[in-house]
């Protein structure tokens, strides 16, 4: 079953909650994930949706990063954590966290944004020695180790 031969929902459906103009005034960090928010989990989510329907997998989104647990390497809940992260809906765990049992969803797909204004891949892929642009790279790197997970991405 091929997705591409699905009908797909009316552009106009996915651009209706983008109505207002202040959501695509990027100044910062946090005003760009405003964006993403609204538009790239929302089209993202839309799409995972329809693709995991028409091919009856299990279901994954995108999701903030808060909302899929990372563990450290000692088993206790990671205090860092990515933008984004993909969780599947129906797989809980329960886990302990602060002295009491918690059911959450693992990030098995950890996801980070930074500014293009701060960082470019073509920065990395001309000079992947400097420190100070390997330091996205080795951030998403450190999430994928502690997600136990091969894949990840990173927005800008």
């Amino acid at each position: 079953d091929d997705v591409s031969t699905h009908d797909l929902p009316d552009s106009s459906q996915l651009l209706s909650h983008l109505t207002s103009f202040h959501y695509t005034d990027i100044h910062d960090e946090d005003s760009l994930e405003s964006l993403l928010i609204r538009w790239n989990q929302h089209v993202v989510s839309v799409a995972l949706s329809i693709a995991q329907h028409n091919r009856g997998e299990n279901k994954i989104g995108m999701a903030r990063g808060g909302q899929g647990y990372i563990m450290e390497l000692d088993g206790s809940k990671s205090k860092s954590k990515p933008d984004w992260a993909g969780i599947q809906e129906e797989k809980l765990c329960t886990v302990p966290i602060g002295g009491k049992m918690r059911m959450v969803r693992f990030n098995i797909l950890p996801g980070e944004t930074k500014l293009s204004t701060k960082w470019k891949s073509r920065d990395f892929m001309d000079n992947p020695q400097d420190s100070d642009v390997r330091l996205p790279v080795r951030q998403i790197l450190t999430y994928c180790v502690l997600a136990k997970t091969r894949y990840r991405y990173l927005l800008t």
